[in-house]
Parts: structure tokens; sequence; C-alpha cells
């Protein structure tokens, strides 16, 4: 899941400021062997566990017109 969102800002009309960000969650799981309908089995090579994890980002720019 992951959520985002920015806003921008003209202080004067030749200026403008602008400032975003994103937030999100990774949920946690498991990756390994899966097998299908016709009794093939894949992914034995490697089987692993992850948690959970928070991401996020910020963003800014300044536009200046001449």
């Amino acid at each position: 899941w992951t959520l985002g969102g920015g806003v921008a800002f003209t202080p004067k009309p030749n200026i403008e400021v602008r400032l975003a960000g994103a937030v999100g969650v990774l949920t946690s799981g498991h990756s390994g062997a899966l097998a299908g309908e016709n009794g093939y089995v894949a992914g034995t090579d490697v089987s692993y566990d992850f948690g959970n994890d928070l991401v996020t980002a910020i963003s800014g720019g300044l536009k200046i017109k001449f």
C-alpha cells in the first residue's frame, strides 16, 4: 500500500514552490515451493521469509519564470 500527495504554492506570479511526499507499507510474507495443477513443483531452489517494511519519499522543486 502506498499513499502520496503534493502541493504547489505560488507566492509571486513568477515563482512556484512544489512539495510532495509518499509513504507506504510493504507487508510480510514467504516465498518458496509452489505446486501447480499438473503436479509440477516450482521454486524448490530457494525459500525465504520477509518482514514488514515502511517506505517513504519526499520531493521538492522551485520554478522561477523570467
